[in-house]
């Protein structure tokens, strides 16, 4: 049987951290799919699934920081990411 190789039209580069940086982005990308095909906000989606104070308090501190909800450009999307690695919670919007 011969080599077969295939071109998965995905750009890909190296990734320099550890394991659970790559996890996170995963799962938080796998979070905002979730948010869509339920037709929730990615933000509030998050909090209805968190009994967690520590991550409820960053995703209001998110929300607040980054105006979220505001309106936005015509062609403009919004992302977030919600972490919880090396017992450091962390969230992540673009302004």
């Amino acid at each position: 049987m011969g080599l077969l190789l295939k071109t998965p039209h995905i750009p890909v580069s190296y990734w320099r951290s550890v394991g659970g940086s790559q996890n996170t982005f995963y799962m938080e990308s796998f979070m905002d799919e979730l948010a869509h095909a339920a037709g929730k906000d990615p933000l509030e989606f998050r909090r209805a699934l968190t009994d967690r104070p520590g991550f409820a308090s960053v995703l209001n501190k998110l929300a607040q920081m980054s105006n979220w909800g505001s309106a936005l450009p015509k062609g403009s999307g919004r992302g977030i990411s919600l972490a919880d690695n090396h017992g450091a919670i962390a969230a992540m919007s673009p302004r």
